[in-house]
Protein backbone atom coordinates (compact mmCIF):
# COMPACT_ATOMS: atom_id res chain seq x y z
CA UNK A 1 0.00 0.00 0.00
CA UNK A 2 2.85 2.39 0.86
CA UNK A 3 4.47 1.83 -2.55
CA UNK A 4 1.17 2.56 -4.30
CA UNK A 5 0.66 5.78 -2.27
CA UNK A 6 4.24 6.88 -2.98
CA UNK A 7 3.75 6.20 -6.71
CA UNK A 8 0.53 8.28 -6.80
CA UNK A 9 2.21 11.13 -4.88
CA UNK A 10 5.16 11.13 -7.29
CA UNK A 11 2.82 11.16 -10.30
CA UNK A 12 0.90 14.13 -8.89
CA UNK A 13 4.14 16.03 -8.26
CA UNK A 14 5.18 15.36 -11.85
CA UNK A 15 1.86 16.62 -13.17
CA UNK A 16 2.11 19.81 -11.08
CA UNK A 17 5.69 20.41 -12.25
CA UNK A 18 4.63 19.93 -15.87
CA UNK A 19 1.63 22.27 -15.52
CA UNK A 20 3.79 25.01 -14.01
CA UNK A 21 5.87 25.14 -17.19
CA UNK A 22 2.86 25.91 -19.39
CA UNK A 23 2.75 29.63 -18.48
CA UNK A 24 5.91 31.63 -17.90
CA UNK A 25 7.71 34.97 -18.41
CA UNK A 26 4.88 37.06 -16.94
CA UNK A 27 5.46 40.81 -17.36
CA UNK A 28 3.37 43.78 -16.18
CA UNK A 29 3.79 47.22 -17.82
CA UNK A 30 1.89 50.52 -17.78
CA UNK A 31 -0.61 50.97 -20.61
CA UNK A 32 -1.34 54.20 -22.47
CA UNK A 33 -3.04 55.73 -19.40
CA UNK A 34 -1.43 54.04 -16.38
CA UNK A 35 -3.98 55.57 -14.01
CA UNK A 36 -6.72 53.47 -15.64
CA UNK A 37 -5.07 50.59 -17.52
CA UNK A 38 -2.26 48.06 -17.39
CA UNK A 39 -0.64 45.68 -19.92
CA UNK A 40 0.15 42.11 -18.93
CA UNK A 41 2.01 39.68 -21.17
CA UNK A 42 3.21 36.10 -20.82
CA UNK A 43 4.33 33.05 -22.75
CA UNK A 44 2.15 29.94 -22.89
CA UNK A 45 2.45 26.45 -24.29
CA UNK A 46 -1.27 26.17 -25.11
CA UNK A 47 -4.16 28.44 -26.08
CA UNK A 48 -6.83 29.48 -23.62
CA UNK A 49 -5.05 31.22 -20.75
CA UNK A 50 -6.37 34.51 -19.35
CA UNK A 51 -5.84 37.12 -16.62
CA UNK A 52 -8.03 37.07 -13.53
CA UNK A 53 -7.71 40.35 -11.60
CA UNK A 54 -9.31 42.13 -8.64
CA UNK A 55 -8.57 44.90 -6.14
CA UNK A 56 -6.14 43.68 -3.46
CA UNK A 57 -8.76 44.12 -0.72
CA UNK A 58 -11.07 41.60 -2.48
CA UNK A 59 -9.93 38.70 -0.29
CA UNK A 60 -12.05 35.96 -1.92
CA UNK A 61 -11.86 37.27 -5.50
CA UNK A 62 -15.65 37.94 -5.48
CA UNK A 63 -15.24 41.12 -7.60
CA UNK A 64 -12.70 39.56 -9.96
CA UNK A 65 -12.74 40.29 -13.67
CA UNK A 66 -11.30 38.38 -16.60
CA UNK A 67 -9.10 39.71 -19.42
CA UNK A 68 -8.70 37.57 -22.54
CA UNK A 69 -5.36 38.08 -24.32
CA UNK A 70 -4.43 38.34 -27.95
CA UNK A 71 -2.33 35.28 -28.77
CA UNK A 72 0.29 34.92 -31.49
CA UNK A 73 2.86 32.22 -32.20
CA UNK A 74 6.40 33.35 -31.44
CA UNK A 75 9.06 31.74 -33.66
CA UNK A 76 11.97 34.06 -32.85
CA UNK A 77 14.07 31.20 -31.49
CA UNK A 78 12.71 28.43 -33.70
CA UNK A 79 14.96 26.68 -36.24
CA UNK A 80 18.20 28.44 -35.32
CA UNK A 81 21.66 27.28 -34.33
CA UNK A 82 22.66 28.12 -30.78
CA UNK A 83 24.88 26.97 -27.93
CA UNK A 84 24.18 25.38 -24.57
CA UNK A 85 25.62 27.03 -21.43
CA UNK A 86 28.57 24.63 -21.62
CA UNK A 87 29.34 25.65 -25.25
CA UNK A 88 27.87 22.70 -27.19
CA UNK A 89 26.26 23.46 -30.55
CA UNK A 90 22.52 22.80 -30.75
CA UNK A 91 19.68 23.39 -33.18
CA UNK A 92 16.79 25.16 -31.45
CA UNK A 93 13.17 24.08 -31.96
CA UNK A 94 11.22 26.61 -29.90
CA UNK A 95 7.66 27.79 -30.52
CA UNK A 96 5.28 29.25 -27.97
CA UNK A 97 2.28 31.55 -27.71
CA UNK A 98 2.95 35.17 -26.86
CA UNK A 99 -0.10 36.42 -24.91
CA UNK A 100 -0.89 40.12 -24.43
CA UNK A 101 -3.82 41.51 -22.42
CA UNK A 102 -4.68 45.12 -21.64
CA UNK A 103 -6.79 45.69 -18.55
CA UNK A 104 -8.88 48.88 -18.83
CA UNK A 105 -11.33 50.82 -16.66
CA UNK A 106 -9.23 50.54 -13.50
CA UNK A 107 -9.39 53.01 -10.62
CA UNK A 108 -6.50 55.48 -10.17
CA UNK A 109 -4.15 55.00 -7.20
CA UNK A 110 -5.49 51.51 -6.55
CA UNK A 111 -3.55 48.30 -5.89
CA UNK A 112 -4.68 45.24 -7.83
CA UNK A 113 -3.77 41.57 -7.71
CA UNK A 114 -3.85 39.14 -10.61
CA UNK A 115 -3.13 35.58 -11.65
CA UNK A 116 -2.83 33.91 -15.04
CA UNK A 117 -5.18 30.98 -15.39
CA UNK A 118 -5.63 28.17 -17.86
CA UNK A 119 -9.01 26.37 -17.78
CA UNK A 120 -9.14 26.40 -13.96
CA UNK A 121 -6.51 23.60 -13.99
CA UNK A 122 -3.52 25.91 -13.73
CA UNK A 123 -3.00 29.17 -11.89
CA UNK A 124 0.20 31.20 -11.70
CA UNK A 125 1.50 32.81 -8.56
CA UNK A 126 -0.34 35.93 -7.48
CA UNK A 127 1.12 39.21 -8.75
CA UNK A 128 0.31 42.84 -7.90
CA UNK A 129 0.42 46.27 -9.48
CA UNK A 130 -0.77 49.74 -8.53
CA UNK A 131 -2.33 52.18 -10.96
CA UNK A 132 -0.95 55.71 -11.18
CA UNK A 133 -2.63 58.68 -9.54
CA UNK A 134 -4.89 61.02 -11.52
CA UNK A 135 -2.40 63.89 -11.78
CA UNK A 136 1.06 62.39 -12.16
CA UNK A 137 2.95 59.15 -11.99
CA UNK A 138 6.52 57.91 -11.95
CA UNK A 139 8.15 54.72 -13.13
CA UNK A 140 11.46 53.19 -13.98
CA UNK A 141 12.01 53.14 -17.71
CA UNK A 142 14.15 50.30 -18.99
CA UNK A 143 14.95 50.42 -22.65
CA UNK A 144 17.41 49.44 -25.33
CA UNK A 145 17.14 45.70 -24.86
CA UNK A 146 19.13 43.47 -27.19
CA UNK A 147 18.24 39.89 -27.94
CA UNK A 148 20.67 37.89 -30.02
CA UNK A 149 19.71 34.67 -31.74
Amino acid sequence: MKKYTLFIAMMCMGIVAYAQEKIYSIVTCPAEDPSQSMNISWAAEEEGSYVLYAPVNDKNWKKASKAIPQESICTTYDSIYSKTPDGKNIYERVRFLKCNATINHLRPSTEYKYVIRKNSKYQSEEYRFKTAGKDQWSAYVISHFHVYK
